[in-house]
């Protein structure tokens, strides 16, 4: 029988002695995000992994660095005996922040381990390892390797037998165990509320309290730039709908009306429609899809009727590139045709739509670039209301598209802390004028963030508004005139940009002075929609 599959009980029976604070503690992180906007998204990790941790009668203690005060958690270092502290972090700043934090910790509390996970360190997670802040790294689906890895550090026990751990030995070397099977959804995932307070991430939007949720995991296409392909090998796991209704009911309780769905893969037509029938019957004015919806699989002109229905808001669709050339180089399998078929039919049944796009790919030529706006400015045509976001194209580790951007002369970062600010450089040698992609891209942001009905699923910080429409002018300018060129005005961009990030890294920043010259142009505000 699989070990992920055994459920472990911890024995935590306490003598008239002892006290709840001498059991084996753990404290979940979220690590800051460094955004630009002040809606925080729930601490998705931190929820799904703990409440495996709480049944196996395990101290578990949320600590979310975006909304909680340090204090929270000096007061529980201090008064809990924690083993082991975890991070969940994605490729860019949260690696920076994390570190920053298990720095901190490390300094006074000498005994407390560090594991990390999600996306990064589970594409790289030798590299990860190395780094000496990190003593162990999840491969997969955390949740209950976590119950395993607590119970081995309170009992002593042999690391080599958790499958998908990695981790350093006696000698500092890296043992790197066998993958972990992938969790069944219904079975073995749920969200531990009851440890936040979760009218910290509700907000309003146009009057209604609104939350963001992940119903699924994983995605079944094969887009061979995409981490999805590597961390959960093109599977795609969901919630039941009855599940769902479970899991939101808190939510329900407290108010909201308003849903926002950010899976990496919504699921096909029934799928949704069975979703938006399930928000209407728990009492849900509204709902949008933020992520996750395919041009080949959330097309019809029925699905679309019934979505406006629904009251269904907004929906969102990779479509990466307008050159077909590009498409079929990354595996996307899907065609502008298809775009603009989706097009069509958001505008004609007022269901609104967001198309991602991603320029600067190994293989890309600036005439293809080119292709991508002025398919554009064809869907805005159709559909006037077409919100659209772009974002460099970034290699991740693993992927094709990773090993194409090496072989085009690009050096990927060395170490785990490097990775940190992998996001924001765009210096990409494959790129003949990498100001120029940064360029269009900031261009295509600012066009957006000036009208601010296009950022509807993300809270703006309205002190920037005024910012934010004096760049609007000469993003619309440059767009028309295609003159990306001499991006002065976004100079202006980067040095706000890199003072936000002096005050959120604080100390830790410092020692980013080597790489700081390579920070021209910030990435993480390219797109009204950071990770």
């Amino acid at each position: 029988m699989d070990s992920e599959l055994i459920s472990i009980q911890i024995d935590n029976s306490l003598s008239s002695a002892e006290s709840v604070k001498d059991k084996p503690g753990i404290v979940i992180a979220q690590p800051e995000t460094i955004g630009l906007y002040s809606v925080k998204h729930l601490p998705f990790g931190p929820l799904f992994l703990t409440p495996k941790l709480k049944k196996a009668g395990i101290n578990v203690f949320i600590y979310d660095q975006r909304v909680d005060q340090k204090e929270k958690l000096e007061n529980i270092l201090e008064n809990n005996n924690i083993l082991l502290m975890t991070f969940s972090v994605f490729t860019g700043p949260t690696i920076l922040t994390s570190l920053a934090l298990a720095k901190e910790v490390r300094s006074k509390y000498k005994n407390i381990k560090f594991a990390f996970g999600g996306p990064h360190p589970m594409i790289a997670p030798v590299q990860t390892c190395q780094h000496p802040l990190v003593d162990f790294v999840s491969t997969g689906d955390g949740e209950a390797l976590l119950v395993e890895l607590m119970d081995a550090l309170s009992n002593n026990k042999d690391l080599k037998n958790i499958n998908g751990l990695v981790f350093k030995d006696v000698n500092n070397n890296i043992i790197v165990n066998p993958p972990r099977r992938f969790l069944r959804m219904d079975d073995d995932v749920s969200m531990a509320l009851d440890l936040i307070d979760i009218n910290k991430y509700i907000f309003e939007h146009e009057g209604l309290k609104t939350i963001h949720l992940l119903l699924s995991r994983g995605c079944p296409y094969r887009c061979n730039f995409c981490w999805q392909t590597i961390v959960n090998k093109r599977q795609w796991r969901k919630w039941s709908i009855d599940r769902v209704e479970q899991e939101i009911k808190p939510f329900i309780d407290a108010g909201v009306k308003r849903i926002v769905l950010q899976d990496d893969l919504v699921g096909d037509e029934k799928r949704v429609l069975e979703l938006g029938r399930s928000f209407r019957r728990l009492g849900i004015k509204e709902w949008a899809m933020e992520n996750g919806c395919r041009v080949d699989l959330l097309k019809s002109e029925e699905f679309f009727k019934e979505l406006k229905e629904l009251n269904c808001t907004h929906t969102s669709y990779g479509a990466e590139s307008g050159s077909q050339e590009i498409l079929n180089s990354i595996d996307k399998d899907i065609t502008p045709d298809m775009m603009l078929n989706v097009a069509r039919m958001g505008n004609k049944y007022r269901v609104g739509i967001k198309f991602s796009w991603m320029l600067g790919l190994p293989n890309e030529t600036k005439e293809q670039a080119l292709e991508t706006l002025a398919l554009i400015d064809k869907i805005k045509e159709i559909a006037p209301d077409t919100s659209c976001a772009m974002s460099l194209f970034a290699p991740y580790p693993g992927t094709p598209m990773f090993q194409k951007a090496i072989e085009k002369g690009w050096t990927p970062p060395k170490s785990f802390e490097e990775w940190g600010i992998f996001r924001e450089e765009a210096i990409y040698p494959y790129l003949e004028n990498w100001k120029w992609y940064k360029s269009i891209i900031l261009s295509a942001y600012f066009i957006a963030a000036g009208d601010t009905k296009y950022i509807i699923w993300k809270k703006v910080n309205w002190k920037l508004i005024p910012f934010y429409k004096i760049l609007h002018l000469t993003a619309s300018l440059r767009w028309k005139t295609r003159f990306f060129s001499f991006p002065i005005e976004y100079d202006l961009v980067q040095l706000l940009w890199d003072m936000k990030k002096k005050l959120m890294i604080k100390g830790f920043f410092a020692k980013l002075k080597s790489f700081s010259k390579r920070l021209v142009y910030p990435f993480r505000i390219s797109t009204p929609y950071p990770v």
